[in-house]
């Protein structure tokens, strides 16, 4: 219960986390009336990994902990949905791995068209709120997604970097990567921090003596909450707030 995400529909974000550790340079977000596709190229997942998705929770030492955390997270919470069921896909044509789900109520679950290239996580959703899931999934995907190498193309288009307009400003520095524009008039600056590609917290504190911003970080080294709502304050995460002082 401690690894459940208070918002299941953040599902999607464990996911892109896990597309971002995999190392894939673009993803491709698609959906039709009550199904969510996410298909990338990066590191294939093994059969080991897709064999107990879950064990990579407890086992936070294993190679591929981190993308392995995410995508349980991502399962733990999109089951809440109930789904009628849940699709990993994985690795080259000769040696494709697979992983399913399906509905506590439903049937056999029909696998999904595999073209045998890259990595899919597909989950089709029940009900009548199947449409709103979708529409909501991707643009959750869009909204929440940024400082990060790793393209977003959502329904065939792909998504600006919501940093890269004129009046932001950016810098790396110590690990850190972070953007910032001025947000006048305002007491303290707003903050959001990312974690692999994905919005992992926001919150509003004074930083410095002088005119507030709008900022917008991650570091490779970040940790979140067992929750994922949070990030971690590590003495790290206090260092990378005093860079913006300056």
């Amino acid at each position: 219960r401690e690894r459940q995400r208070a918002d299941a529909g953040d599902f999607i974000l464990a996911w892109l986390r896990c597309v971002v550790a995999s190392g894939a340079p673009s993803l491709a977000v698609t959906g039709d009336w009550r199904t969510l596709r996410l298909r990338f190229f990066g590191r294939p997942f093994s059969e080991a990994e897709l064999r107990d998705p879950y064990r990579a929770l407890l086992d936070l030492e294993a190679g591929e902990a981190v993308r392995g955390a995410q995508l349980a997270y991502g399962l733990l919470a999109v089951l809440r949905f109930d789904p009628a069921g849940v699709w990993v896909l994985s690795g080259p044509p000769e040696q494709r791995v697979r992983f399913s789900l399906a509905s506590r109520g439903g049937g056999e679950l029909e696998a999904p068209p595999d073209h045998g290239n890259g990595t899919l996580l597909q989950v089709t959703f029940s009900g009548l709120s199947a449409p709103w899931r979708v529409w909501q999934s991707a643009y959750r995907a869009r909204r929440r997604f940024g400082l990060c190498a790793t393209k977003l193309v959502v329904a065939g288009r792909e998504s600006s970097d919501p940093f890269g307009a004129p009046e932001w400003q950016s810098d790396e520095q110590s690990g850190w990567r972070v953007a910032w524009r001025p947000r006048p008039g305002e007491a303290a600056s707003r903050v959001r921090v990312y974690h692999l590609g994905a919005l992992a917290e926001e919150f509003e504190q004074p930083i410095g003596a002088g005119p507030q911003k709008d900022v917008a970080m991650t570091h490779p080294g970040l940790r979140l909450s067992l929750s994922q709502a949070s990030v971690v304050r590590a003495a790290s995460f206090a260092r990378g707030l005093r860079l913006l002082e300056r």
